[in-house]
């Protein structure tokens, strides 16, 4: 086997006791889903696990786990050598694992700066920067074949009114690093239905975000459920271990996030998402998005997020310890192709704003209870709450009201 298996529940009392499988101790940078799930799959392996984010929401920093929190004021680099340094001086030589685009960033563009003794389990910054900036990645897209939407670049407020009249509506106002203009605007995209719409938004979004920061992108027509992710843990041009999985709602509903996604058997996703991360020679954790054109019968390529990202602890279902598989990447350790099965239906879940987003879609006639209760059907892990640590589940329950208001947007 390429990873250990996930220990089972009767064995997890054991499996702590065990001798330290991973020579570094551990720091992850961030606190939401995608920390919580690094932290537990190192965590349940002995690591002692830090947690190190610009703020207290993350559900992350209340695992059994999460040895430590350490906040800081941002994602920069320097200040994080500074925590890391600091951090150091009690756990020793850690394996540091970004888990937000802003950390992957930061850390990056540290990893020459950082001591020997630690591990940033990130591409140099010249690699993770083709995926960071989505300028780079769609000119590799078109250099390697690899669909995308229709897509316009703007240097200045003047070019919008040219841009206006090569679309062909509706558009998507995207960042071309998506980290500020998420914080900003609280969504990764804006939609404009014409060119009277498109105008108005893009000076209201120059408000605060450069124009030459900005792309404007065709809409790629369809429903949640026609989005498909490439996740894997890469090696330069190969993958180690990948699979596929179908979004099948997210949140918020316009331009969210995944709340519910189930492996699929998809070859065509996963050549296009090892030929976009080998154009980039890409190694290390990374999830690239599509979205499925019935017009032309495509994938058109989104994103890619060089980290881990929210939906992989999906991984636990195929028995792939994924932040460990992709620690001894890092540290030299051979390590073989892991081979995943997609014979079982497989379904991962976050379930407080997969059911606000739920409830929104029976609302509005976009689905019927038959449907959510076999979309729920088969082996399911939940992002959140786990029998051996069910704290970081209990904050999130506080949660509930806000999930839900804001779900049914």
């Amino acid at each position: 086997k390429a990873t250990p298996n996930r220990p089972s529940s009767a064995d997890r009392s054991k499996t702590r006791m065990k001798i330290n499988k991973i020579a570094h101790n551990v720091i992850v940078l961030g606190s939401h889903t995608t920390a919580l799930y690094v932290v537990r799959c190192l965590g349940r392996y002995g690591a002692k696990v830090v947690v190190v984010d610009t703020h207290l929401r993350g559900e992350a920093r209340f695992s059994r786990y999460c040895n430590a929190f350490v906040k800081i004021e941002r994602f920069a680099t320097d200040e994080l050598l500074v925590a890391i340094d600091g951090i150091a001086k009690t756990l020793g030589p850690c394996a540091i694992f970004p888990s937000n685009d802003e950390a992957a960033k930061a850390l990056s563009q540290g990893i020459d700066s950082l001591p020997e003794k630690h591990i940033a389990i990130v591409a140099p910054w010249q690699t993770t920067l083709k995926a960071y900036d989505k300028r780079l990645t769609y000119d590799l897209a078109q250099a390697s074949n690899v669909p995308m939407p229709k897509t316009h670049y703007v240097d200045t407020n003047s070019d919008i009114d040219l841009v206006a009249t090569q679309c062909e509506f509706p558009v998507l106002v995207k960042p071309t690093t998506t980290a500020e203009f998420r914080s900003t605007f609280g969504t990764k995209a804006i939609g404009a239905a014409n060119a009277t719409e498109l105008r108005s938004k893009f000076e209201r979004i120059t408000k605060k975000i450069q124009p030459s920061d900005l792309l404007i992108q065709e809409f790629v027509p369809g429903s949640n459920k026609h989005f498909w992710h490439y996740g894997a843990v890469f090696n330069g041009q190969e993958a180690l271990v990948e699979y596929v999985i179908s979004r099948k709602r997210q949140y918020p509903i316009d331009f969210g996030t995944a709340s519910h996604a189930e492996i699929k058997n998809k070859p065509a996703v996963v050549e296009l998402g090892a030929r976009i991360l080998a154009a980039m020679d890409f190694v290390g954790p990374a999830e690239v998005q599509f979205k499925y054109d019935r017009r032309n019968d495509t994938y058109q390529l989104l994103d890619v997020n060089p980290r881990f990202w929210k939906s992989c602890a999906i991984a636990e279902l195929l028995n792939v310890n994924m932040p460990l598989l992709a620690y001894q990447l890092f540290t030299g350790i051979p390590v073989s192709q892991a081979n995943v099965s997609t014979e079982e239906k497989l379904v991962w879940f976050d379930v407080l704003p997969d059911i606000a987003v739920a409830v929104a879609d029976i609302v509005a006639g976009r689905t019927n209870l038959r449907e959510l209760r076999e979309s729920y059907k088969g082996k399911r892990i939940d992002a959140t709450f786990a029998r051996d640590d069910w704290l970081p589940g209990v904050v999130l329950l506080g949660l509930a009201p806000y999930l839900f208001v804001k779900g049914a947007g």
